[in-house]
């Protein structure tokens, strides 16, 4: 029996955004299963409709319910809009139109900003304070004072919840990061264009899994993996996005329908993500008190928790770039440039590391002294200090499986696309593409 559904196009970017909106909060697949089960290239397909109906019945029992994630802060939105409906029906101002249905900070942002113009508020005041009555007959606010003091809690506590999902966001980007995803780097707009891709890009945001070879887990096929690769058949019949795909799917299969410019482009941005990480581990390393030789930490109330997602973020990250490299056919480029591991921080109830690991780490230059250009480390430098210390630097994760082909000359358009997303500070790598 077809369970096919028909949908306008209007419900279709209703879908499409809630997906979008659920990229970067760690979502199942159940989750992206019963967003995604109405989309046209989904309920035309039985055998996508059959599996994403299974997953999304493991949500949904027999009633029906919002689609989830629609909106970050919705409660404190709901809440302003019906206070401020009077101001929003009376302007015209494109801030105050922020519609249940949209998603991303900066919308939210405008509309905040509208809510404080409303209050009369000016730019830098601090909502710690309250304006008392001289105050609000000074800004010549007329609105009775319990109605005025209602909407400032109400924007205040936006306000604060604002700040709380940012860094929030910051974490999950990180996150996915470290399950070895550029989700940060998809835009509204492209993730909006294609059915196809988009639900590739959903359902690899869902896969915890690393889509890179040196990072899969031995003997574990998971439902994520197999409507990937069933999807990815589809893809093959179909213009669909591969620049966007090749961010959270960075498989040879994909990067191989790259161009040159958006292969370079990918490659800079790995490198963009590797810059930001160091420069987040020079801001943390004078906070963190661990012992040097054990990196067990000495000293309580010590953040390390955020520190050790940003160690897992960076090693997922060079072993993103090392793959990109291989696949690409540019391993030279690997024998005169690669930072090493960021290692976790451990407390007394954890697993302490390995003494051959620790050895590794200690005599190789920190990574972001390698990347600000104060210290210089190679993968062979990386080889030769773990045979020395008697570890299998593959096993470890110190490098990668690397593909045993001829170095490919690289092109013009691939530094190019280099350029246009690699940090500027890294610029000079591009002349050791050459």
């Amino acid at each position: 029996m077809k369970h096919s559904v028909e949908v306008n196009s209007q419900e279709v970017s209703k879908i499409l955004n809630a997906m979008y909106g659920e990229l970067l909060s760690q979502s199942s697949l159940t989750t992206v299963a019963y967003c995604a089960k109405k989309l046209p290239v989904v309920s035309g397909d039985q055998w996508l409709l059959d599996h994403f109906l299974r997953w999304s019945s493991c949500v949904v029992t027999g009633c029906e319910r919002p689609l989830p994630g629609i909106f970050p802060l919705k409660s404190q939105i709901i809440s302003a809009r019906d206070l401020f409906k009077s101001e929003i029906r009376s302007t015209s101002d494109s801030r105050a139109l922020l519609a249940i249905g949209e998603n991303g900070t900066k919308q939210i942002e405008k509309f905040i900003a509208f809510l404080i113009d409303e209050l009369y508020l000016l730019p830098g005041f601090h909502f710690s304070h309250r304006p008392n009555r001289e105050e609000r007959q000074q800004l010549k606010i007329t609105e009775k004072r319990h109605v005025y003091n209602r909407k400032f809690r109400v924007v205040k506590r936006l306000v604060l919840k604002m700040e709380k999902y940012k860094k929030k966001q910051e974490i999950w980007k990180y996150q996915a990061i470290g399950s070895g995803r550029l989700l940060n780097c998809i835009t509204h707009e492209e993730f909006m264009r294609d059915q196809l891709s988009a639900l590739v890009v959903a359902i690899a945001a869902s896969n915890k899994n690393s889509p890179h070879e040196g990072l899969r887990w031995s003997g574990q096929y998971t439902d994520d993996q197999a409507l990937l690769d069933a999807l990815f058949v589809r893809c093959l019949n179909h213009q669909v996005n591969w620049p966007m795909i090749a961010l959270v799917y960075p498989v040879k299969e994909v990067i191989d329908r790259l161009d040159d410019l958006e292969r370079g482009a990918l490659l800079g941005n790995w490198l963009q993500e590797m810059a930001r990480l160091a420069m987040e581990f020079e801001m943390h390393i004078d906070a963190i008190h661990c012992n040097p030789d054990t990196l067990l930490v000495t000293k309580k109330g010590i953040d390390f928790y955020t520190w050790n997602i940003f160690a897992n973020a960076w090693n997922a990250a060079r072993i993103a770039f090392m793959h990109l490299c291989s696949t690409m056919g540019m391993t030279a480029f690997l024998s005169g440039w690669m930072p090493g591991k960021v290692l976790r921080l451990v407390t007394d109830g954890m697993r302490q590391h390995d003494a051959r690991e620790l050895a590794v780490y200690s005599k190789l230059p920190r990574p972001w002294k390698v990347m600000n250009g104060m210290a210089e480390c190679t993968l062979g430098d990386i080889e030769q200090t773990c045979m020395e210390a008697n570890l299998n630097p593959m096993l470890a994760n110190w490098t990668t499986y690397l593909r045993l082909s001829e170095d490919r000359r690289v092109s013009s358009d691939f530094i190019m696309g280099f350029k246009l997303t690699a940090p500027t500070e890294l610029l000079f790598l591009s002349e050791r593409l050459q």
